[in-house]
């Protein structure tokens, strides 16, 4: 599985990755009223996010996703490096 060994190379580095997990059971949300496809893969985005102790999100509508980059924008840091 190419996306858990992803994940364990982020762990080694201490990367912690954040998941979103967007869309339905029956495959369908609702873009600017369009239905796109769109189907939940929540248990696989769950085993990547715990590998490296980030967040694992769900969102089946577009409010839900709003709120899902919300959570995830505060668990997020910055830090400015200078060149020496």
């Amino acid at each position: 599985m190419l996306n858990l060994e992803a994940a364990r190379r982020a762990q080694q580095a201490h990367v912690p990755i954040f998941t979103i997990s967007y869309g339905t059971q029956n495959g369908s949300v609702d873009v600017d009223g369009n239905a796109t496809t769109s189907l939940r893969t929540p248990e696989t985005l769950r085993s990547i996010s715990t590998a490296t102790d980030g967040q694992a999100l769900e969102a089946d509508n577009a409010g839900e996703l709003q709120e899902a980059y919300k959570r995830i924008g505060s668990s997020l840091g910055s830090e400015e490096v200078r060149n020496r």
